[in-house]
Formats: structure tokens, C-alpha cells, sequence
């Protein structure tokens, strides 16, 4: 009976030795995700229609997701980023409204090279575009250049 105990303390020894030297490590994904920072908040664009860098085709519906740095323009809600813009960059953020039930929203900035670019998105749901819009223009505004995690640090 006495070796029997002794073998199950040496087995679970073992296990506790394997499990914390597994969990130490990382994989390329896993590290690759520690460098994105984390998201802080996601929300509607509307439609993507030009203006970043290295996407031609407008989309249908796109999604803005807020990180530390940056704002991240995505296909539908979760899907593929088509753009990125640092959150310090932004130079100007305007909404207008196109006809009845049509709004605009322009998000002007410039690049690390001081290269300008203005990104259009349309809201044109005719129930909720005005909403939509005005909820989109708030968020970018209250994010843009860190602004709210300065206020929230000098709260802290």
C-alpha cells in the first residue's frame, strides 16, 4: 500500500512539473496576439466608400474597432481589416447629411510620412443612418488622439 501512495505522489509530481512548464510557453499565434494591443471598444461605420490606403473596393458594411493605438476599419462586423489609422493621427472628423436620409462621415488624417488621406463612410439605412452616424462621429471624437484614456488616467 506504501508504494502505492509513493508512485501516485511521484505521478502527480510529474503532471504539476509538465503542466507548469507547458504553460510557460507560447505560440507563434499567442505572441503574435500579446502585440496587438488590447480592443477597447468596437462599433458601426456604415459603408466603407475610399480613402484607405491599400483598399480600392468600397464595402458594404464595415466596423470600427478602437485598440490602444489605433482605429481598426473591418469588413462587416468581425471580419478582415482594410485599414488602420494611428487614433494621434487624426487631423479632422466631419459628418454631413446627403439628401433625406443619407450622412457622410470624412475621417481626415495624416500618415508617418505626413501624407494627408480623408476615408469616406455613408450611412444610408433609412431607419437608423442618423443614428448610426451620429453614434459613429461621438466614438471616433471621443477616441481620437487618446483623449479618454488621459481623462480616465487623471481620474485614476
Amino acid at each position: 500500500m506504501g508504494y502505492i501512495v509513493l508512485v501516485l505522489i511521484v505521478v502527480m509530481f510529474g503532471v504539476i512539473l509538465l503542466l507548469g512548464s507547458k504553460s510557460g510557453k507560447t505560440t507563434g499565434s499567442e505572441s503574435e496576439q500579446a502585440k496587438e494591443p488590447e480592443l477597447t471598444e468596437r462599433f458601426r461605420m456604415g459603408s466603407y466608400i475610399q480613402g484607405l490606403p491599400g483598399q480600392q473596393e468600397p464595402e458594404e458594411v464595415v466596423s470600427c474597432a478602437v485598440t490602444a493605438r489605433d482605429f481598426v476599419v473591418c469588413k462587416g462586423v468581425v471580419g478582415a481589416e482594410i485599414g488602420r489609422i494611428a487614433r494621434n493621427s487624426i487631423t479632422d472628423i466631419s459628418l454631413s447629411q446627403e439628401g433625406a436620409t443619407a450622412y457622410r462621415l470624412e475621417l481626415s488624417w495624416n500618415d508617418n510620412s505626413s501624407v494627408h488621406h480623408k476615408a469616406v463612410f455613408c450611412f444610408e439605412d433609412k431607419r437608423l443612418a442618423e443614428g448610426m452616424a451620429n453614434n459613429a462621429l461621438q466614438t471616433l471624437k471621443k477616441w481620437k488622439s487618446g483623449e479618454r484614456d488621459q481623462a480616465a488616467a487623471g481620474n485614476a
